[in-house]
């Protein structure tokens, strides 16, 4: 409801509107690209999925029984190089604008540029409030390994995960009932101070103001074995380590003391298949530290302290509390993100295609969002 929120909040930018795109090399088949696209449509009901806000006595996810796959392809292999990549470009800036009816599914599309007889592009663009990273990751997979197992005579199709998204939605009606989940986060920021990046008057890096600015650094070589060094020596996840960065930062460019920020937290279900079910499974909940005394030790116990104590109360929505306590403001307006998509190494099982060269935009509402 967020996310279909500040979509609508603000139009004319690509909000919540995600595009993945790789490079494919592999044999080419249309119809048999739509056909593994059919079947992990069938396997995962969120595909066919419509979010319908009125109408009903409240919001509700509609599945539809079927959805034809929204699929199209654009053969360039008559263009030269340039040709083909100047094509790509002008489509995902358009594509951007492109968006979704939220109540009609599929609230997703795959465009294939097709570059060779050898190589093609494939991207994924969708709403972000019917897929999570880890879901994007996995329905890649999926797809990628249904595509490359059709030509193969006897390799089985997937199967359908034992949980449904349904099931988390169940959980999160809970977390919302629970006095307990409300008062622990209520806890933790009623009477903080807001923690506001400062604006310098003029300043428009990246050009005019509302437009996405990326800033990608790669952290390699010795710096990254001995952040992961650190992080075993201390008994906590390399996540702990990055997250303590993260609020030390703020704490320097903001001048306080204690800092308040969003941690994204997975909500899946803890049970068995609860990490093959597709959806959104997030919740960007509070997280504050105090970052003025102490060492880099203490700070990195602190925060992972205090993710483990809110972690049995991670499912009650941050909108709840923004309602309730964000008096017209942001409770916070910068957030930390840690992925590991080890899905991705499922791709081994199809020998036939070779995927590179990912390309991933995306826009949240968060001013600043910090992404490992």
């Amino acid at each position: 409801a967020g996310m279909l929120f500040h979509s609508a909040y603000s139009p004319q930018t690509a909000v919540y509107h995600d595009l993945f795109s790789s490079r494919v090399r592999g044999p080419w088949d249309e119809g048999r690209l739509r056909g593994a696209l059919r079947r992990v449509m069938a396997r995962h009901a969120v595909l066919r999925t419509g979010l319908v806000l009125a109408g009903y006595s409240r919001p509700l996810q509609l599945v539809h029984r079927e959805v034809a796959p929204p699929l199209a392809v654009e053969d360039l292999r008559g263009l030269d190089p340039a040709a083909q990549s100047a094509r790509l470009e002008s489509w995902l800036e358009g594509e951007k604008g492109r968006g979704f009816a939220e109540a009609q599914p599929p609230l997703f599309r795959v465009v294939v540029h097709r570059w060779s007889d050898e190589w093609f592009q494939l991207s994924l663009s969708f709403h972000h409030a019917i897929l999570d990273g880890w879901s994007v990751a996995t329905l890649l997979a999926e797809l990628f390994i249904e595509y490359g197992n059709e030509g193969e005579s006897g390799s089985p199709s997937l199967s359908a995960p034992g949980l449904r998204y349904r099931d988390f939605v169940a959980l999160e009606t809970a977390a919302v009932e629970s006095a307990a989940s409300a008062a622990y986060w209520e806890d933790l920021v009623v009477g903080r101070a807001r923690t506001r990046l400062p604006r310098w008057p003029g300043f428009r890096r990246g050009g005019e103001p509302g437009r996405l600015g990326v800033e990608q650094v790669e952290l390699g070589g010795v710096l990254a074995g001995s952040l992961s060094e650190l992080a075993r020596g201390l008994g906590v996840p390399l996540k702990s380590v990055l997250l303590a960065a993260h609020v030390r930062v703020l704490g320097w460019v903001t001048g306080q003391g204690e800092v308040l920020t969003g941690l994204v937290s997975n909500s899946r279900p803890e049970e068995e298949d609860g990490e093959r079910v597709l959806g959104l499974f997030l919740n960007t909940v509070p997280l504050v530290a105090g970052v003025e005394e102490g060492t880099w030790s203490e700070l990195i116990g602190a925060v992972f302290a205090q993710e483990r104590a809110g972690l049995p109360h991670r499912r009650y929505p941050a909108g709840r509390l923004q309602r309730s306590h964000g008096g017209g403001e942001p409770l916070y307006e910068t957030a930390f993100n840690y992925n590991h998509f080890h899905v991705y190494q499922g791709l081994d099982r199809s020998a036939a295609l070779a995927v590179t060269d990912p390309r991933i935009f995306e826009q949240t509402n968060f001013v600043l969002m910090a992404n490992f």
